[in-house]
């Protein structure tokens, strides 16, 4: 199943939801705001990808929730600050009643904080960090997809099986690279491992030759890769 669909899935799923967070406020349409990444690097996963599986959730309900028209409204996003910009600007001036996607952990972290104050619904499709459901959770947020600990759990523990002992971390240095190698630790830690460098990359670069030679130089049996949307391994 493509992540398009896997979203508007998710969508639809928590539609029902919608209705009773908004069946007390005014008659009118029903403003879903999708906050992506248009054109950085989850522009793949996300972006209009996004703004298109939403739609198709709206219209698996014929366009229309108890009657009220449902609208769609989409905007791009990568940074924390203007995300929570726009995210006030849509729910104070804009009426926008529910924010999906937010394919990035800090923005995602930051949506959270102002959902949970304004007791609106945030769906999480797009970022990964375990915190939406750890020390950041929010009654009012669904965390839908992947999450750093199940990534962690996972590829981490099952590596780990296959005799891995020494690592090298190379993260984004931001909220999800920090969070994966920190689930990841744990892990690795507790089935026997040792860390034994690590080294934090900017978010979205394509030149990682000097991170790949201090990797290379630790001499780790693996190099774990905590960037973008997942986690790799690499011997």
């Amino acid at each position: 199943m493509s992540i398009a669909a896997v979203k508007g899935n998710a969508i639809g799923a928590v539609m029902a939801s919608t209705l009773f967070v908004t069946s007390a406020m005014q008659d009118g349409p029903v403003k879903l705001g999708v906050l992506t990444d248009m054109s950085s690097l989850y522009a793949d996963n996300g972006g209009q990808g996004s703004v298109v599986a939403a739609q198709m959730a709206v219209d698996d309900f014929k366009g229309k929730v108890l009657g009220r028209t449902v609208q769609v409204a989409g905007d791009h996003q990568n940074k924390a600050d203007v995300g929570s910009m726009i995210v006030r600007r849509w729910l104070e001036n804009e009426g926008v009643e529910e924010i999906l996607d937010a394919p990035n952990s800090a923005v995602a972290l930051a949506v959270q904080g102002i959902m949970r104050d304004k007791k609106r619904l945030f769906l999480a499709t797009g970022a990964a960090t375990s915190r939406l459901t750890g020390d950041q959770c929010s009654m009012t947020g669904i965390h839908w997809t992947y999450d750093t600990y199940a990534l962690s759990q996972g590829t981490t523990r099952a590596i780990s099986r296959l005799g891995a002992k020494t690592w090298f971390f190379l993260s984004a240095d931001y909220s999800l690279g920090s969070q994966l190698e920190a689930d990841s630790r744990k892990v690795i830690d507790a089935t026997g491992g040792k860390v034994v460098g690590a080294v934090k990359h900017p978010i979205n670069t394509s030149e990682f030759s000097s991170f790949l030679l201090q990797a290379q130089s630790s001499k780790a049996q693996r190099i774990s890769i905590s960037a973008g949307f997942n986690q790799q391994s690499a011997a």
